[in-house]
């Protein structure tokens, strides 16, 4: 899908020429606005796509519309991408790719957030 509402709380460019892009698209079937996270190759094909849609909170306040506010992200050595959000108040660990058990766009992981994958005594 092409992005509308890219944002500039961040982005990577790559060597290669490709570009991780985050942006804050509203959702036309439910009304929230989704964080979105987009990897385009230099020559201007999406490669990777992740939307924040089945992480929204069905208890949110109506008008609520920036359930999880997408802050920044950082990709991994091997692709993953690490996504923090506000609103969430959690960092997920997103594949990528398909590798380990996981499917690509797969939440391998969560830190914080009410269902962290992360106890602390």
């Amino acid at each position: 899908m092409g992005l509308v509402n890219t944002d500039d709380h961040d982005s990577v460019l790559e060597a290669d020429g490709s570009r991780w892009l985050t942006a804050y698209e509203p959702d036309p079937d439910t009304g929230p606005v989704d964080s979105v996270v987009q990897h385009v190759t230099a020559d201007g094909v999406v490669d990777f796509e992740w939307s924040s849609a089945a992480h929204a909170d069905e208890t949110m306040a109506p008008g609520d519309a920036d359930y999880a506010h997408l802050n920044s992200i950082d990709v991994q050595p091997n692709g993953d991408v690490l996504v923090s959000f506000r609103h969430l108040s959690s960092v997920f660990l997103i594949a990528s790719r398909a590798h380990d058990g996981h499917e690509s766009g797969d939440v391998i992981w969560k830190l914080g957030g009410r269902d962290s994958s992360f106890r602390f005594p």
